[in-house]
């Protein structure tokens, strides 16, 4: 995995970063691919022993040599399968852990956010960030566990028992990997480019659903339905064709590797019988345990190419976490990172003004509040001014102005300037009977009560 880096004052969430959390999991991580390369030792060692049967047992009609061979593959067999259970076992618990650790520490971070921060994304958004994009790390990180494991092992070990029985022959997987190699590295960029919208198109479909089932009763009352509909089935849309785009490419990968495995089978048997004819240094038992090191070996690149798949949904995803872990308020300044780690976000006055709170105390800093409202209203006009007046929060310490409207925090502004300018709701107050009435019983003295 790659390390942390830093550019600047900024620091990045890398796989590194990612993989501390893992934690508790450490020993489970360690103890998959030790028993997947034990499973895929004995795996690749079993062809070996089927060549030695026909050569050197069926040829021959040395049954004893057949029954001594069979019942070492019978022992090894089972063993694989007992070393393939265990590496299954700890590679589930790893990378679920993995998942478990990561929701909760993004969880705990989210907690400290800023106001900023708390603006910059969207409800929608970090749902997602918790749910559908930490499982695909969560795949990503079982895949790497297992199969990145099983499928470099399988490939570097076949291709050593490919060559010790024919280097000649073996030459054909040489150019059978460096055509996938080529046709991956070609594969990836594109599909990259459509993972990271379709990420943000769920984003999407998440705040629709939520938009609606949160006001539910707002979208009867208003009899909203039809047009919740077509904005729902408008998002659900773009993430359909962005998806298809995606696995269009991604589908490629496929026939480029049945037509490699197809065309390496065919050259090797063509090539292999002619050496067995010629009687050129090959046996019926050694083509026999090619043909399997074929299957073996291009097997290995078919599970790259799933894990391809995955890595690169995966990798979209965590470049979202990334971004939603490394908010540019936190980022910028080097207090540190927001999701992980063990030191606490720092929790400093950003700055943040409310004009609903300035504004409304005219009645009690009357001096005060007018002078932020002329500074508001004249050089700050342009960012913080809107159609319905100021809007609701600035930063200028952080240059964030998000130019958004709460209603609850307007309302407070008019009535309490109209409050100081003519004690209005301070007269119709004190003139209710009930507060009279209170005022009396508790033996206050105004020259408002009647």
């Amino acid at each position: 995995m790659a390390e942390e880096k830093k550019t600047g004052e900024k620091k990045h969430i890398t796989g590194a970063r990612i993989a501390k959390e893992i934690r508790q999991y450490k020993k489970d991580a360690l103890l998959s691919p030790m028993y997947t390369t034990l499973c895929v030792v004995l795996e690749i060692l079993i062809p070996y022993l089927t060549a030695s049967i026909i050569d050197k047992g069926i040829a021959v009609g040395d049954m004893e040599h057949v029954a001594k061979i069979g019942s070492l593959m019978a022992v090894m067999a089972i063993l694989a399968m007992v070393f393939g259970i265990r590496a299954g076992v700890h590679s589930a618990r790893a990378s679920t852990g993995l998942a478990a650790n990561l929701r909760e520490s993004m969880f705990g971070r989210i907690q400290d956010y800023s106001f900023s921060n708390i603006d910059r994304f969207s409800t929608a958004g970090l749902v997602t960030r918790l749910t559908t994009d930490v499982t695909n790390i969560q795949n990503a990180f079982q895949m790497i566990l297992q199969i990145c494991t099983r499928a470099p092992v399988t490939l570097i070990v076949a291709l050593f028992m490919a060559f010790s029985v024919s280097a000649k022959l073996s030459t054909v997987f040489l150019v059978a990997i460096a055509f996938l190699g080529v046709m991956i590295v070609i594969l990836i960029p594109k599909a990259m480019r459509y993972f990271r919208q379709m990420f943000r198109k769920y984003d999407a479909v998440n705040g629709v659903v939520k938009e609606n089932v949160g006001a539910i009763r707002v979208v009867k009352a208003f009899v909203r339905e039809e047009y919740e509909d077509e904005k729902f089935s408008g998002a659900a849309d773009d993430l359909f064709k962005n998806s298809i785009s995606a696995e269009r490419i991604i589908s490629f990968s496929m026939p480029i590797m049945q037509l490699t495995v197809y065309a390496c089978i065919l050259v090797i048997s063509w090539f292999g019988a002619k050496m067995i004819v010629s009687q050129t240094g090959l046996t019926t038992g050694e083509l026999t345990s090619l043909l399997s090191y074929v299957m073996n070996i291009l097997m290995s690149l078919m599970m790259l190419s799933m894990v391809f798949v995955m890595v690169t949904q995966s990798a979209a995803a965590a470049q979202l976490v990334h971004r939603l872990a490394q908010p540019r308020d936190v980022a910028d300044d080097g207090r540190g990172e927001l999701f992980f780690g063990d030191e606490p976000v720092e929790r400093e006055d950003r700055g943040v003004i409310a004009p609903t709170a300035a504004l409304s105390s005219i009645v009690y800093t009357p001096e005060e509040s007018m002078d932020v409202m002329r500074y508001l209203y004249g050089p700050l006009h342009e960012k913080v001014w809107g159609p319905y007046g100021f809007y609701d929060a600035f930063s200028q310490t952080d240059d964030w102005y998000p130019q958004k409207y709460l209603a609850i925090d307007q309302g407070p502004i008019a009535v309490m300037i109209e409050n100081h300018r003519s004690e209005l709701l301070w007269r119709l107050f004190m003139s209710h009977p009930d507060v009279q009435n209170g005022l009396r019983k508790l033996d206050f003295e105004s020259p408002v009560l009647q």
